[in-house]
């Protein structure tokens, strides 16, 4: 039986950075709403662990070296690196920003 590949999933420090901003932003006018972001965003980066290839390329950072793909979560951009053997969390930022 084949077992399926799990990758490592690390935050680099400015994602980290992003998420506390993107929670206290939206805190602002709803704990819930920013609370529900959060989760989903967290729920996301952990679910890359298996098959993180299956969402889309990143256009913008086609010519960097790497494996750049992204996300959608709301009306926020999840984007990471794929190596051989881990997910880099590289950026969050509103699609609107990018």
């Amino acid at each position: 039986m084949n077992k399926i590949k799990e990758y490592i999933v690390k935050w680099d420090d400015e994602a980290k950075i992003e998420l506390r901003y993107i929670y206290d932003h939206i805190k602002q006018q709803s704990e819930t709403n920013a609370k529900q972001v959060r989760t989903e965003i967290l729920k996301t980066a952990r679910s890359l662990k298996n098959m993180p290839e299956r969402y889309e390329s990143y256009p913008p950072m086609e010519r960097i070296p790497g494996n750049y793909r992204y996300k959608e979560i709301f009306s926020y951009l999840l984007i990471y690196d794929v190596t051989e053997t881990e997910v880099h969390i590289v950026k969050l930022a509103h699609k609107r920003k990018i």
